[in-house]
């Protein structure tokens, strides 16, 4: 699955990020067994899903995913190959 990995994050110390994180730390105190990435991804209404029936989301804070294949070295991209970017591009 496409998951979220939370394992680098970025939150602003903004009302709607405060607000968000709390529904989403709420919820996951509520619903222990659930996993945290699954549970990021569900809350940021990105591919996943954590209930059958269907989750009040708080307001959803402005947010994207890190580019893994130039500006953010990871040792896994797509299917095993490894960051191919260029060493000048890295963040």
């Amino acid at each position: 699955a496409d998951c979220i990995c939370n394992g680098i994050v970025y939150f602003r110390a903004t009302d709607v990020v405060r607000r968000w994180l709390l529904g989403v730390l709420v919820w996951m105190y509520t619903h222990p067994y659930e996993h945290d990435q699954k549970t990021f991804s569900a809350f940021l209404n990105y591919t996943e899903t954590v209930s059958k029936e269907p989750l009040d989301l708080p307001e959803i804070p402005p947010w994207d995913t890190l580019d893994p294949i130039n500006r953010f070295v990871t040792p896994d991209t797509f299917e095993g190959n490894g960051w191919s970017g260029r060493v000048e591009d890295i963040v």
